[in-house]
């Protein structure tokens, strides 16, 4: 009878231990299918504001620059290259509270964005949250982002010259819009959006 009471506990325990492994193997796959951070991992900081939770995929990262009175963009669909350029953000020097310098030259702005979509409809404003956005001097690599300015460090700053370069090749962008059809983007008709928490 002893004999058999342990039997049954250690199959019990081992039991219990496959469904607690299971579960916890799904839990993390959800995660890492899910949000582009970790809830152990993620830190909470000046570059990303907002809740772990908050950083959902898909993503794609937006690049506009000026190029006479249109807006040239491109899309960069994936989470590498989200996660990339936070990690370098992160790395930057960052002043709160601080302005961009005053450049007079448009040709030199850029803004980038990393937003979620909905697959089947990335080119549809409505349905993406920007989950971070920045614009500054592609030239001196200074951007505006969550209420300062950050100097990014070399490896971002040419992998943004390079990109804004691609977005100056691409032809005019043209979006779908519910009301007008197509059409281009003219410079001050960019669509403006709001940072959006949890």
């Amino acid at each position: 009878m002893f004999r058999n009471r342990r039997l049954f506990y250690g199959i019990t325990s081992v039991l219990l231990l496959l469904t607690f492994y299971e579960t916890a193997a799904f839990l993390a796959r959800h995660i890492q299918e899910t949000y582009l951070f970790h809830p152990m991992t993620f830190r909470q900081d000046h570059i990303t504001n907002k809740k772990w939770s908050a950083y959902k995929q898909p993503v794609r990262v937006e690049y506009g620059v000026v190029r006479g009175r249109s807006w040239k963009i491109r899309f960069v669909i994936g989470e590498a290259e989200a996660r990339t350029i936070i990690k370098e953000l992160k790395r930057g020097t960052w002043t709160p509270n601080e302005r961009l310098p005053v450049n007079g030259n448009g040709e030199q702005m850029g803004w980038v964005r990393i937003v979620t979509y909905v697959p089947g409809k990335e080119l549809e404003w409505k349905v993406r949250k920007v989950l971070l956005e920045f614009h500054g001097d592609v030239a001196e690599g200074v951007y505006a982002v969550n209420g300062g300015v950050v100097r990014v460090p070399e490896e971002l700053k040419e992998l943004l010259r390079e990109r804004f370069k691609q977005a100056e090749v691409q032809p005019t962008v043209v979006l779908p819009f519910e009301t007008s059809g197509e059409t281009t983007l003219p410079l001050r008709s960019l669509p403006t959006t709001k940072q959006t928490g949890v």
